[in-house]
């Protein structure tokens, strides 16, 4: 279930989920973020820490491979990004 991606999915469309990974590590993954979805109401990314703001600009032999288009944006507004 890739993490628990499938099982948060199915949490926030009121679905019932059976998942089964081979891996202990990601099973404890997956009911963290459970939890942590289910205390917050956010899903963030590794241990709670939100998304970034903005995407920053890549370069590739000092030419940018990633621009940003927007400056500032609010919690509401997707990051949007074009490849140059």
């Amino acid at each position: 279930s890739h993490s628990g991606t499938t099982l948060l999915a199915s949490e926030i469309k009121k679905r019932r989920c059976y998942t089964v990974d081979i891996d202990p590590i990601y099973c404890e993954i997956s009911i963290r973020r459970l939890e942590l979805f289910r205390q917050k109401g956010k899903l963030g990314w590794q241990n709670g820490n939100p998304f970034e703001q903005e995407l920053p600009i890549i370069y590739d032999d000092k030419q940018p491979i990633l621009e940003r288009t927007h400056k500032q944006r609010n919690s509401k507004q997707p990051i949007q990004a074009k490849l140059l």
